[in-house]
């Protein structure tokens, strides 16, 4: 009976077969490609006003005993490259290929995106080769790098030219990678079914070539060169027509057709230079004075959902339900690192263990850019249902029928206008009943349900 090859057994494996087809880089060699000479800010040089890499790694407060608290540390790497050199070796060390304004990998400090990154976990010797002839074949896109990471692979798809990261290209982007995650891991690449794959954005951090893999000191991650870089138009030609990113995705509205378009907008934001963000909290709403309720309903959906394969995007979303409901960053962090004993004991695939590191690189999320995390993505990315607020089986046409006798039953008088348009206060009814059955709801969604104009939906808007 043949003996079962080990996971270190097989990271050897791939790392002898892959340097026999491609060439194997050095952790300089990868990132000076990432990030071409040039592209970062220089080193106590202030008149340079670029954006940097950072990375994320974990530091122990005692380096010699490994139960010593574990807490995360940014480092800002310039156009040398010199602060890679912090990397090498790490225990945990995690950044993306994004170049980044400021101190902290977060999406407000986002300035570039150079490429996208796969997370292809569950790949043994004949996924690998089912991958590499998807590849040969063109069944996939060619990417720029492989990665192999420990248990899976890093699939490196960099770009030409970067593209700036403007808010309004935050969602498209994040599509676009949403539609290779489903093409790269299919039921030949991964021993991990499709149904469970983790889909990541674009600021998601991977394990560093030259830092540990998850299998130890004597196993870094490693990086393999593949092909040339690509360019958004040819990604587009391999994912489903839902997933492509068009040209008018890539334009940014002058200022002044903004200023037309959005008066309001253009008053408060660019005249008043108010640059705050109006969270989706409805946790007063809702659940009354408490303001812990929906942060501790995510934990019990969390209790009866979580399985080996969403847990760190289960994570990430517990930290945009502290945002939400303006929870400080200790509490989120003490509860979040509390569940890992519990969310590692739900390890299906060996040494796929929940950790510590997982948790800390998961505080990507906590900013206020993710204040507004729809109900959808949080569907999408953790795979729990979350249930709407129940019109008991009644069709929206049904159930407004329904609360508009009701309301008439209640206040006779409901439809008065007072001087209003005739039917106007009918309309504002809609709005206002079709938002409180869907507090997580858009503008474009109640336009789709209920057929108003969209200036009437904006103009009633709570």
């Amino acid at each position: 009976m043949a003996r079962k090859i080990t996971d270190k057994q097989l990271y050897k494996l791939k790392n002898d077969e892959l340097k026999a087809m491609f060439t194997q880089v050095t952790p300089y060699e990868f990132y000076r490609d990432v990030f071409p000479a040039g592209s970062l800010g220089v080193h106590g040089d202030l008149s340079v006003r670029k954006p940097n890499l950072i990375y994320t790694m974990t530091v122990r407060k005692d380096a010699a005993d490994e139960k010593a608290k574990v807490y995360a540390r940014n480092t800002i790497v310039f156009d040398d490259l010199e602060g890679l050199q912090g990397a090498a070796g790490a225990e945990f060390a995690v950044t993306s290929p994004v170049s980044y304004r400021g101190r902290n990998r977060t999406a407000a400090n986002a300035y570039h995106l150079w490429g996208f990154c796969i997370d292809l976990d569950g790949v043994g010797m004949d996924q690998m080769h089912d991958l590499l002839y998807q590849i040969q074949n063109d069944v996939l896109p060619t990417p720029t790098y492989l990665i192999n990471s420990g248990h899976g692979f890093h699939v490196y798809y960099l770009l030409e030219e970067p593209i700036p990261l403007y808010k309004h290209l935050h969602r498209p982007l994040n599509n676009l990678k949403h539609g290779l995650t489903r093409i790269v891991w299919n039921a030949y690449t991964s021993n991990i079914e499709p149904e469970k794959r983790q889909f990541q954005g674009i600021f998601q951090g991977f394990r560093m070539p030259g830092s540990q893999s998850k299998l130890g000191k004597r196993y870094p991650v490693v990086a393999f060169r593949v092909g040339e870089k690509t360019m958004i138009e040819t990604l587009n030609r391999y994912v489903d027509d839902q997933y492509r990113m068009t040209d008018a995705e890539e334009y940014r509205m002058p200022l002044e057709e903004a200023k037309a378009k959005y008066p309001e907008w253009y008053q408060k934001r660019v005249v008043e230079g108010d640059r705050s963000r109006k969270k989706w909290n409805i946790a007063g709403k809702v659940h009354g004075d408490n303001p812990y309720a929906l942060y501790d309903w995510w934990i019990a959906q969390m209790r009866k959902g979580a399985f080996d394969g969403n847990r760190y995007n289960c994570i990430a979303t517990l930290i945009t339900y502290a945002i939400k409901c303006d929870i400080d960053k200790e509490k989120v962090l003490t509860d979040a690192l509390e569940l890992v004993p519990w969310l590692n004991s739900l390890t299906e695939h060996e040494k796929n263990e929940f950790t510590e590191q997982d948790v800390y690189d998961a505080f990507t999320y906590f900013d206020d850019a993710y204040a507004n995390y729809s109900i959808k993505a949080i569907e999408a990315r953790t795979k729990i249902p979350i249930e709407r607020n129940k019109r008991n089986g009644r069709r929206q046409e049904q159930h407004m029928a329904v609360m508009r006798a009701v309301q008439s039953v209640v206040n006779p008088e409901w439809r008065e206008g007072n001087g209003r348009p005739k039917g106007s206060g009918e309309k504002k009814v809609i709005v206002h009943e079709w938002q409180d059955a869907h507090p997580d709801g858009t503008k474009a969604e109640c336009n789709r349900d209920t057929k108003l104009d969209p200036k009437t939906i904006r103009k009633w808007w709570k």
